[in-house]
This record gives structure tokens, sequence and C-alpha cells, in this order.
């Protein structure tokens, strides 16, 4: 087996076993997404280059029977600040890849005041607490980063397939450690209404807190929609977001087309930013960087039935004083959404 392929598998088969713990028991529930995400359309290379997630998101967990292996592995949340007995309650797990990478990846010694060689494999475990207008994310991400994650030789051979510039300075990437991160955020919908032609808007802002060696620090965003049939959600995140979070659908998928647009914006005030900072264990490249960081993302949505299509654009402003392109990347995720119920919403 190829080490890019050894390293994909730390992706499935912890999905794997999620999945077939929610589905021993009981039907198939929930949802399942994949999120491919590369900066090709910006045509360079640095910083955030390219991550990929496959994401398994349960049911309202109160649909389940008490003793299913969800409601098992979870009974402490409701010890958890926001998870009132009457707010609709899930579960998600999400297995990931990310790279990150310096501007000119031709250059076999990287440059020190670009952003360093980063692989990274992580699994995001979320637990969530909404009701109409309120929702509260806790999200443990655990992973690993450096040479063993592989994640260097599976862009050698994603960009080997595209017939695309060869990366030569992995061998400079940021040493093995182990992942931890802890988050948790909160999004409240402000405002909403509904406008001719069916069309419908919603405004939300959210606050998150992350600690941990990954990203610890803050953010504060906001996000507003247009469009029809959206779904209830607050939202689609990036793969290499310090706190994310799942789509949260509420309600189940009509069988009537649906489509939206949606704009956002989000700040991060950084502590620590594994990709600019490095590893907290081992000495290792590194870089100065801003200590405030902004993304605006953009993104179409289009779904029907039991499948949604979700396009992603992402521009972040700049990280590092200099000549360093700024971050964009876009994204593409695909949703199936399997056996949800109505909850009336």
């Amino acid at each position: 087996m190829t080490d890019h392929r050894r390293s994909v598998r730390w992706i499935v088969i912890p999905l794997l076993l999620l999945s077939w713990g929610a589905f021993a028991n009981d039907r198939p529930k929930g949802s399942f997404s994949f999120l491919l995400e590369n900066d090709a359309v910006a045509d360079t290379d640095g910083n955030y280059t390219g991550g990929i997630s496959l994401t398994y998101e349960s049911d309202n967990l109160d649909r389940y029977a008490p003793e299913h292996t969800l409601n098992r592995l979870t009974r402490w949340r409701r010890h958890l600040p926001g998870f009132q007995d009457d707010h609709r309650q899930r579960i998600s797990i999400a297995g990931g890849a990310m790279a990150f990478t310096p501007a000119d990846i031709r250059e076999p010694i990287p440059n020190p005041d670009e952003p360093p060689y980063v692989g990274a494999f992580v699994i995001d475990t979320n637990l969530t607490s909404r009701d109409e207008n309120d929702q509260h994310t806790y999200t443990l991400r655990m992973g690993w980063v450096g040479p063993s994650s592989r994640v260097g030789d599976l862009q050698e051979a994603i960009h080997d397939w595209m017939d695309d510039d060869k990366p030569r300075g992995w061998d400079h990437q940021v040493p093995d450690e182990p992942l931890i991160n802890v988050g948790y955020a909160y999004t409240r919908r402000i405002a909403e209404g509904r406008l001719g032609g069916g069309l419908a808007w919603d405004v939300a802002p959210g606050v998150g807190v992350s600690a941990g060696n990954y990203f610890s620090g803050a953010n504060v965003s906001i996000r507003a929609r247009l469009g029809k049939n959206m779904t209830d959600n607050f939202g689609t995140t990036t793969v290499d977001s310090g706190v994310r979070g799942a789509h949260n659908v509420s309600e189940a998928p009509g069988s009537e087309w649906r489509y939206e647009v949606s704009v956002g914006v989000a700040s991060m005030y950084i502590g620590h930013y594994l990709p600019l900072d490095g590893g907290l264990f081992k000495d290792g490249p590194d870089t100065d960087h801003k200590d405030v960081i902004s993304v605006a993302s953009f993104g179409v949505s289009i779904g029907k039935g039991n499948l949604q299509l979700d396009l992603l654009y992402n521009a972040w402003s700049e990280t590092i004083d200099g000549t360093v392109p700024r971050s964009r990347y876009a994204g593409v995720n695909v949703t199936w959404f399997m056996d949800y119920q109505n909850d009336g919403a």
C-alpha cells in the first residue's frame, strides 16, 4: 500500500466505526458530507493550499432509543451549558487532511519569511445543541501533524496527477506532533424575513474560542443568506478552521428544488496557529504573522431531495507582512441526507 493510500484510511476508518455504531441498532439516520478545498482557483500556492474532509452527522439524538450507541456515548452532554432538554442535539465526526505550503513550492529550501510546510490529519468531533435561533457547538479536534501524517506524499501524488509543479520542500515541514484542541462556538440568528417569489433571508453572527496546539484564540463572525426553500442551518465552515461545525440541518430536505447564496466575514485573534507558528513541543519552522486575520466567504448552494451541493470561496486578509500572496481557495461540498425526519421547525 502506498503512503498516501495508507494515510487516507485514517480519515475513513474512524467514520466507518462511528457510522457502524450509529446504524447498529436502528435504521440509518443523519447525513454524510464530502468537502474538497483547493487554492487552484487562485493559481497560487501559499499558506492553506488544500484539504479534504468526510463528515458523518447524526439525526437529533432524542430520535434514537435511550440505549442507542450515540446516546450512551454522550450521556454527559446534558451537563454542558446550552444543552437544554428541549433543544435539538446532534453529534458529528469529521476526518480530514490539510496541507499548508510557502508561496513558491519549487524551492527545495523554503523561505523562512513565508508560511512553513505543514501536513496534518485531524478528527473533529462536534456536539451541537440548538433551538430555532440559537446554536451551541463544542468541538474536540485530535490528530497528527508532521511527516508521519504523509500529507506531503498525498500532495505530491495529487500534483503529479494534475501535471502541476512538484512541491520540493516537504523535507523541511513542521515535525511530528500529536494534535489536541478544544473549542466552543455560539451562533444566533438575529434577523430573518421573507421577500416576494418565495425568497427568504436571515442573518446570524457568532463568536468562538479555542485552545490547543492547533489553534488558540478567539473569533467573531457574521453570515447572511438569501434563497428559496433554504435548509435550516447555520452554514458550513472550512477544513482548516480552528473552531468548526457541521451542517446542523434541523428539518427534512423537501422534494422541491432549494437554493441559496451566502456571504460572511470572520476575524480571528491568534494566540497560536500551527500553520504559521509551528508546533509547541518540538523546534521547527515558523514565521512572524499578524495577530488578527480576517476571512471573507461566499457560497452558493443548490439541492433537491436528499442531495445538496455547496460551492464555497474564501479569501483571507494578509497574514504576513511582505510579498506573500493572500490565501484564496474554493471548496466543493456534497451532502447526502439519509432518513431525516421533519421536526416541524
